[in-house]
């Protein structure tokens, strides 16, 4: 009887150990950047997700911003250059907007604002 118990005490863990390795992907959300803004003109939003585990199909970034009378308003963008473990978003917006947040989905890895280009006065 003991030997049973062992038995299936150790299938248990290697069970356990085996859905460890079959988990979801966490969503990459942005480690930098909340609060910028853009005022009242065009704006260039550029994200890269680091580290993204070498994942080559291209994922999608949603970047929530604030736009004044609006609320939030939620952007999608497909990464427009995937490399070996870094994907690379771009997302323009037009007025004056402030960026709350941003996640890649289920892409893992760790996602910044590189930089973003704003050019007052201008729109698309």
């Amino acid at each position: 009887m003991r030997k049973y118990k062992l038995i299936v005490g150790a299938a248990g863990l290697v069970a356990g150990l085996s859905l460890q390795g079959v988990a979801p992907a966490m969503a990459a959300q942005l480690a930098n950047g909340n609060g910028q803004t853009c005022a009242s003109g065009h704006a260039l939003w550029h994200f890269v997700n680091n580290q993204t585990g070498g994942q080559q199909t291209p994922a999608t970034l949603i970047a929530s911003f604030s736009v004044p009378g609006v609320g939030t308003v939620n952007y999608s963008a497909v990464s427009n250059k995937v490399l070996q473990s870094v994907q690379h978003f771009d997302v323009e917006t037009d007025g004056t907007a402030t960026l709350v947040n941003a996640s890649t989905g289920n892409l893992p890895g760790r996602l910044v604002l590189s930089d973003v280009t704003c050019v007052p006065g201008m729109k698309k």
